[in-house]
């Protein structure tokens, strides 16, 4: 079964990119007021400690370019 961590990290090598440039990526596309996101937030949701919220699941879906 290929879960949301295994997903993420997948598409995360594909790009080449590091968790720490992943978070640069996202954080440059937050609206004002939006909590940026932090490397251990992208860890978590690697490793399956934390849900990925639904606003932050469409920003990587968005960036990405994927739908599930």
């Amino acid at each position: 079964m290929n879960t949301i961590k295994n997903r993420l990290r997948a598409l995360r090598n594909q790009k080449g990119l590091t968790q720490d440039e992943l978070v640069s990526e996202l954080n440059s596309k937050l609206n004002d007021g939006e909590k940026p996101i932090t490397k251990m937030t992208v860890s978590n949701w690697e490793n399956n400690k934390h849900a990925i919220k639904p606003d932050k699941a469409q920003a990587l879906a968005d960036y990405f370019g994927v739908r599930e």
